[in-house]
């Protein structure tokens, strides 16, 4: 089953946004007031202060009508980037595997048959790749990933590397026996023997050969094997820093 995780998208760090405070309260129709014009400013003499950007930026944010605190707003951007629905592993690895039709020279798609050793290399080099994808992502601190949980306070969990590379691993192993386990093995079985019956059917009749479409019979111990050479790197790198 696919695991929905949610994250910063790229890997990339949060940048702070820089924020035009003026034009957010143009968009209120706000206007904002000088120190004097304040009832603060009309009781009180002057006085010489100095204040940092953010405590200004925070005091003409308290004097404006339908006033926006640009921290907050900071905050509340910072969340929604960490926090954006990620692409399954189980999608990246289906679109891992080599395309059944590819573009001629006259722009047509054309079929092309691979063969089971193409998918397996597609596929644990992939593997590979997302695997170390994630080790370099948490290791550098550029990673964030977060799944779903009712009993965190905003429905969130953070994920260590560990968990996902659990997850990684989990959605590969469902991901190849769905592709590749026993019932992918019967249903190519039945489909093949029903292509070559009508392979047959039709050279008895002269209209010629449809075995360029015959179903890729998969041998035993296939989704196996792709499942122990991945747990086997797996093993091999845990813990370790992949830099």
């Amino acid at each position: 089953m696919n695991v929905q995780l949610f994250g910063n998208i790229d890997n990339k760090t949060y940048q702070a946004p820089r924020i035009n405070l003026m034009q957010k309260v143009q968009e209120k129709g706000a206007t904002p007031l000088t120190f004097k014009e304040t009832i603060k400013g009309l009781n009180d003499a002057n006085v010489s202060v100095s204040i940092s950007d953010e405590g200004l930026k925070a005091l003409h944010g308290s004097k404006l009508q339908g006033a926006i605190d640009p921290m907050e707003t900071a905050k509340q951007i910072e969340y929604m980037s960490n926090h954006q629905p990620v692409e399954s592993f189980s999608n990246r690895f289906a679109q891992m595997l080599p395309s059944n039709y590819e573009m001629n020279d006259q722009g047509e798609a054309v079929f092309v048959s691979h063969t089971l050793q193409e998918k397996e290399d597609a596929l644990i080099s992939g593997f590979k790749q997302l695997y170390n994808e994630i080790s370099i992502g948490h290791s550098l601190g550029t990673r964030i990933r977060y799944i779903e949980d009712e009993t965190a306070e905003d429905g969130f969990r953070k994920l260590t590397k560990d968990e996902e590379l659990e997850i990684l691993k989990q959605e590969f192993d469902d991901f190849v026996d769905s592709r590749f386990g026993a019932e992918a093995q019967a249903q190519n079985a039945k489909a093949a023997k029903a292509m070559k019956e009508i392979e047959q059917l039709k050279e008895s009749l002269g209209k010629g050969s449809t075995s360029h479409f015959e179903s890729e019979l998969i041998p035993d111990g296939f989704a196996d094997n792709l499942k122990r050479e991945t747990g086997t790197y797996a093993k091999r790198y845990a813990g370790a820093k992949i830099i």
